[in-house]
């Protein structure tokens, strides 16, 4: 019995004492670190390092257990050579029509297409077309919600109503 005793005592002793897990520094009661570095430190150190593996396409070494490819440019081939361009042209048809599709519900019935197509060749230089009501935020596709601002305006507008 004594020497559990003895082996509790010592454990509160150093509890007691106040020192930082990672450098054993003296700090105040309340803390277990000296500071958040520390902190930071101590608790990345118990984490399961990530296991590397080489990407598929090209071989480089790939630090994440997601990532089966070093990047999109080595996925993209990596597809290219898997599948056959007929099923490929299938697939990008198949997103060009869902675009279409996404276009034609935005442009109101009656509107005049042949006259949104000028405005947007008519763009000066510098500037973009832009929607004054956001396609968004509700807008529509139409000559009326249209507008000529510059680049950086543009991109500071975003989606916002002005």
């Amino acid at each position: 019995m004594r020497r559990k005793d003895s082996h509790l005592r010592s454990i509160y002793i150093n509890k007691d004492m106040n020192t930082c897990l990672r450098c054993n520094t003296s700090i105040s009661k309340s803390n277990k670190f000296c500071n958040k570095s520390c902190a930071a430190s101590f608790n990345n150190a118990k984490r399961i390092p990530k296991i590397k593996h080489n990407c598929i396409q090209c071989g480089k070494e790939v630090p994440s257990n997601r990532n089966k490819f070093c990047s999109r440019i080595c996925g993209w081939d990596h597809k290219k050579k898997n599948y056959s361009e007929e099923y490929i042209k299938a697939i990008n048809r198949e997103c060009y029509k869902r675009y279409i599709a996404r276009r034609k519900y935005q442009t109101p019935i009656g509107e005049d297409i042949k006259a949104i197509q000028q405005f947007y060749l008519n763009c000066p230089n510098g500037y973009e077309v832009d929607h004054i009501m956001p396609i968004s935020r509700g807008g529509s596709h139409s000559l009326e919600n249209l507008q000529y601002l510059t680049k950086e305006e543009n991109r500071r507008k975003s989606n916002k109503i002005l």
